[in-house]
């Protein structure tokens, strides 16, 4: 199978996906106990409210419409580009998720190419000094980190950087007294929610590649290259680590889901104001319409993660055929 038809394949399949995934968010959801209208303006002041204007509420948010009619109006809305009207603020909630991506890509980002480094530099390096004290250490530590919950982990980074050493800020992405944007003063609020995120996500990664490293290097072609006396490493990163790669980048793209999830909780740790956080808030507030176009927005960067892995996995080596089909 080519490129072309390959990714038209698999591109094909990721609306059938998206729109499962919508009813089911969609449902679990609605079903909640949660009344949107008190949630959203509060016991006390829903209660100063006549029953009337509060039925007149409901049937402005569409809630007095049976639940398979919901969906449907949501649907329509959002194939023409339209999330709904946030309860809370009163505005688009796509213009309001809009304003909090930039941060969530910020802290996302950093937080994915840490994983990526150190995966790579931490798996690699483990398996070429196997059993030895470095191999041992990041084994211990790498079990340390994944066994630690991101929250938890989270707390011990801020009591040890901010409230000890008072090294780095706690919160935000800009300390309150900044007139202006400032790339450093941005990097040093950056620094502990990007590490947690990308200490609690790699663990996994860099024990995946090291065995897949050990796995390809006990291989007859790695022995018979070391026979020939070419370089170590030229051995290790142009032929052993091009192999280990095929199995970790398909994972690798699984590191999305982690990271999104992972996100939800760090952003409200520290206050990051990104879409992890702005999910929480929406959430307890049941602003149905943002945490739907959040949840939507969530699927559509893990199936696009896997996507455009699979892809990689194909430029990384052409000779395989997806579907057992042949050129």
């Amino acid at each position: 199978m080519d490129l072309g038809r390959y990714i038209f394949k698999r591109g094909s399949q990721l609306l059938p996906l998206l729109f499962g995934i919508s009813i089911l968010a969609f449902l679990l959801i609605h079903l909640s106990p949660v009344d949107p209208v008190e949630a959203c303006l509060g016991k006390e002041e829903a209660s100063l409210l006549a029953p009337e204007d509060l039925a007149g509420l409901r049937a402005s948010w569409g809630l007095d419409r049976p639940l398979y009619g919901q969906y449907f109006i949501w649907l329509a809305h959002v194939f023409q580009g339209d999330f709904g009207i946030s309860h809370l603020s009163g505005r688009p909630a796509l213009a309001v998720i809009a304003e909090r991506i930039p941060a969530t890509l910020v802290l996302m980002g950093t937080g994915y190419l840490l994983v990526v480094v150190l995966s790579i530099y931490l798996g690699v390096t483990s398996a070429k000094r196997q059993d030895t004290f470095f191999d041992h250490t990041c084994t211990a530590l790498s079990f340390i980190f994944y066994s630690t919950p991101n929250f938890w982990l989270a707390l011990i980074l801020v009591y040890l950087f901010s409230v000890k050493l008072g090294l780095l800020p706690v919160c935000g992405m800009a300390s309150p007294k900044a007139l202006t944007f400032s790339l450093p003063e941005l990097g040093r609020h950056l620094i502990l929610p990007a590490a947690v995120l990308a200490l609690s996500t790699s663990p996994w990664y860099i024990r995946f590649l090291r065995a897949s490293m050990l796995e390809v290097l006990a291989l007859d072609y790695i022995l018979l290259a070391r026979a020939k006396g070419l370089p170590e490493k030229m051995i290790i990163f142009k032929h052993a680590l091009r192999n280990a790669l095929l199995p970790f980048l398909t994972l690798l793209g699984l590191a999305f889901p982690h990271l999104i999830g992972g996100a939800v909780v760090i952003e409200t740790i520290f206050a990051w104001p990104g879409v992890g956080r702005l999910l929480v808030e929406s959430a307890l507030r049941a602003d149905y319409p943002v945490v739907m176009g959040l949840t939507f927005l969530f699927s559509v960067f893990v199936l696009l993660g896997n996507f455009l892995a699979d892809i990689a996995y194909l430029f990384v080596d052409p000779r395989i055929r997806y579907g057992g089909e042949a050129d």
